[in-house]
């Protein structure tokens, strides 16, 4: 089926879920926290996770997550199915699941621009979540409407964009072009309220910080935001300075509330120099420091697990759960309250 004839209309597929209820248990071994730690007056950080690096069994997802304390969840993949082709029917379904567990959604997480900017910018590619790269930049813009319909359904803001395939280091000529294209991209999404969440991709033209900082400069609307994916950062320039340095470059340049979402992935460096993805809290990031900056700051969003790794023979479940294990951790070592608190 053509992605027209999937489009289900521009309204909402379903009603929105309605916000989340209820008190999920709290995650095995969890540590309570009282205002002793001084940190009473931050603001409470959402943990995230994308059900799909768990498991493409979205209800199997929805209860590993709970299991570890996770009541928020960000939407990519259900049963093998990319969140802008789901049908009306796995959309009722999805909702079903969430409601029944008092669970919400912080991000539509789409493959919007994860495609070639043009014939004389063929980039690599990379990960397009079930859809070719092949796909004209009109056909985006339709898939992007898919988002957007599945936005309103599961009542959150935020749908993420890209910035296409990287063919070198931008240009301003790339920089005009992709301006271009996110600006027709965001009518789309204020006429509908919401927010296209630009991700750092270092795939992308916009990888690093200051790729990104340029772009946000460009587009100054609170409907354009940025997930900060430190981890992707990384792999355009050393961790040790991408926290702090390159979050602190974007506070000072385009401001905290430019980033709306996070991303936590955890990058190392192999002898050959090669940048890969390890289990979180055990690569070259410094997320106890970044953890505790982001609720120092005042940060509203969330933040979301994104494993990005696994040990052979290891499934993703068993890979997210430890990741998510060592997530608490750092979260109580670097005394940030979360929203389970």
């Amino acid at each position: 089926m053509g992605l027209r004839a999937q489009r289900l209309g521009r309204g909402p597929l379903h009603p929105p879920c309605p916000a989340a209820g209820g008190t999920p248990p709290r995650r095995r071994g969890r540590r309570q926290r009282s205002d002793e730690t001084g940190k009473g007056e931050w603001p409470l950080i959402k943990v995230s996770v994308i059900t799909d690096e768990i498991s493409q069994d979205f209800e199997r997802a929805l209860d590993v997550a709970l299991e570890h304390g996770v009541r928020h969840v960000e939407l990519r993949g259900l049963w093998n199915t990319n969140i802008a082709d789901l049908t009306g029917e796995q959309v009722a379904r999805a909702q079903e699941l969430l409601k029944a567990r008092g669970m919400s959604v912080v991000a539509i997480a789409g493959p919007v621009f994860k495609c070639h900017l043009g014939p004389e910018f063929k980039g690599a590619g990379g990960d397009t979540f079930g859809h070719t790269d092949d796909a004209s930049i009109e056909e985006h813009l339709e898939i992007l409407e898919r988002t957007l319909d599945m936005a309103e359904a599961f009542g959150t803001k935020l749908v993420r964009v890209f910035a296409f395939w990287r063919a070198g280091a931008p240009t301003a000529e790339v920089y005009d072009l992709i301006e271009g294209h996110l600006r027709r991209a965001l009518e789309r999404a204020q006429r509908r309220g919401l927010v296209l969440a630009l991700e750092n991709e270092h795939m992308c033209f916009i990888g690093s910080a200051d790729e990104s900082i340029e772009m946000l400069r460009r587009i100054d609307s609170p409907s354009l935001g940025l997930i900060w994916d430190p981890g992707n950062a990384s792999a355009l320039e050393p961790a040790s300075q991408v926290f702090p340095g390159a979050y602190e470059r974007i506070k000072a340049e385009v401001g905290l509330e430019r980033i709306v979402h996070v991303h936590l992935k955890d990058p190392v460096t192999t002898p050959e120099g090669i940048v890969r993805f390890t289990e979180f809290g055990k690569g070259e990031l410094d997320y106890r420091g970044h953890l505790a900056a982001l609720a120092r700051d005042g940060y509203q969003g969330a933040i979301s697990m994104e494993t990005h790794w696994r040990e052979p023979g290891m499934t993703g479940e068993e890979a997210t759960r430890r990741c998510l294990d060592n997530l608490w951790r750092l979260i109580d070592e670097a005394g940030v309250r979360s929203s389970y608190e």
